[in-house]
This record gives C-alpha cells, structure tokens and sequence, in this order.
C-alpha cells in the first residue's frame, strides 16, 4: 500500500511543475508573482496540463494509473468546462498585460502549447524537443525585463530547454508501452538508446556552455559541471521514474544557480 496514494484531480494539475514556476517567478522578483504575466503563465500551463490528460486518459491508464481523472465521462466533461474557465480567466489576465510584446508572446505561448498538445506530442523526440522550447520561452518571458545580463539571460533559457529536454525524453521511455498503444503516433518510436544518448548529450552540452560562458566565474563553472553528475543515470539506469525524478531535481539546481550565482543580493 502507499502511503500516499495517488489523487488524480491534483496529479492532473501538475503542483510540483507550478511550484517551479512560482519559484522561477519569485528569484526573477517577488513582485512577479502578483503580475498579471505570471498569471497567464500560470493559467497557460494549467490549461496544457489538463488539455493534456483529456487527450491522453487511455494511455495514462497504463503509464501512470489512478494519476488521470478523465477516465470517466463525466470528468471528461467537467475538465473541458474548466479548459474553458481556464482560458476566460487568462484572457482577464492577459488583458491586464501593459506590455505589447509580452501580450503577442503569451499568445504564441498558448498557440504553441495547443499545437503540442493536439498534434506535435504525437511526433517523438520532435515533441520533446517542442515543448522544452516552450519552457524555455516561459523562462524568457518572465526574465527578459530583469537585470540579467544578456550572456546570463541566454544561460537560464539554454538550460531550462536542456534540461526539460532530457528530463522529457526520459518520460518518453518510462511511457513507450501506453503511448505504443493508445496514441496516434506518427512514426514508430525511436530505439531506447537513442532517448539516452540525447538527454546525455543535452546535459553534456549545458555542461560545457556553462564552462564556456562562465570560466571566469568559478561558482557557476562548478554549479554548472555539475550537470555532467546525472550523465551515467542516463545513460545506464532502467529505473526511469527514479531517473525523472532525478532530472527534476537538476532543473531545480538550475534555478537555484540562477538565483545563487547571478540574482542573490
């Protein structure tokens, strides 16, 4: 039995990915989080997570079992309620927007995440890499006013894309069989080996972005090699829900780089 079983209507809404954003939001400025920006990010990454598991519900029930809540179609019919409550509150939020450009990136931000979600998931690794892009431009939305410098601002969106994309590719593998299955996909899967070699080449080349950029700087070059210490995980471990978590918690080592070495006061 586990200790704490799985609650679908929270699993679906992804906390753990929110937290991120409001912590990513907070080391830019704690004044972000009453933005109206972090609020369409927040209402746009809600929306993708429960456009999501609507789509995805039949292979859910065999990748990740008891973690979707539209296994029923009454909650299939409540969650497109709440998709369409969800985008009336962003386009409130996003009418409070003062900023044109942030306005026009927020649109593509969710034309972008309708495009993954209903088609371009269904391409593998070329979905990965799409909505690690998608990320990555979250996080350049939210810092591209702050007082990072250009090289600095360049860093944080490279490694949010590389990591995001390694930690993506790894949850590919860990739901072949349910995607095999249940999902229209494009092409057929691309060998497990493949997966591995490109996470670990994603984190090998944050790694030496990170010497690159910062050799100068001896804080971020350690901070940043240490995204080499996942590399034989990667490469050889089979455990993959274990190895996602692992990932996680390199992306959270990468806002805590972003704050440490380039934002702390």
């Amino acid at each position: 039995m586990k200790l704490f079983p799985p609650l679908p209507w929270i699993s679906t809404l992804r906390p753990l990915n929110l937290g991120f954003l409001a912590l990513a939001a907070w080391i830019v400025s704690p004044f972000m989080l009453g933005s109206p920006l972090f609020a369409c990010l927040l209402m746009l990454m809600v929306m993708g997570n429960l456009h999501n598991d609507l789509r995805d519900f039949r292979a859910d029930a065999l990748n990740r079992p008891n973690t979707n809540p539209f296994q029923s179609k009454e909650n299939r019919r409540l969650g497109v309620l709440l998709l369409f409550l969800g985008f009336a509150l962003f386009l409130i939020f996003l009418g409070m927007v003062d900023s044109t450009p942030q306005v026009l990136g927020l649109v593509a931000l969710a034309l972008a995440l309708w495009l993954y979600n209903s088609w371009l998931q269904y391409f593998p690794i070329l979905g990965n890499a799409w909505l690690s892009s998608i990320m990555a431009f979250c996080m350049f939305l939210l810092i591209h006013t702050g007082p990072l410098q250009l090289q600095q601002k360049m860093w944080a969106y490279t490694a949010v894309a590389l990591v995001h994309f390694a930690r993506e590719l790894v949850k590919s593998l860990q739901d072949q069989a349910g995607d095999a299955q249940h999902k229209p996909l494009r092409y057929a899967l691309p060998p497990a080996w493949l997966y591995r070699l490109l996470a670990a080449l994603s984190l090998l080349g944050l790694s030496a972005l990170s010497y690159f950029l910062w050799r100068s700087a001896r804080s971020p070059v350690l901070i940043g090699m240490a995204f080499v210490l996942p590399l034989p995980f990667v490469l050889f471990d089979r455990n993959y829900k274990r190895l996602s978590f692992l990932l996680k918690a390199f992306m959270l080592l990468g806002l805590l780089i972003l704050y440490l070495c380039f934002l702390r006061p």
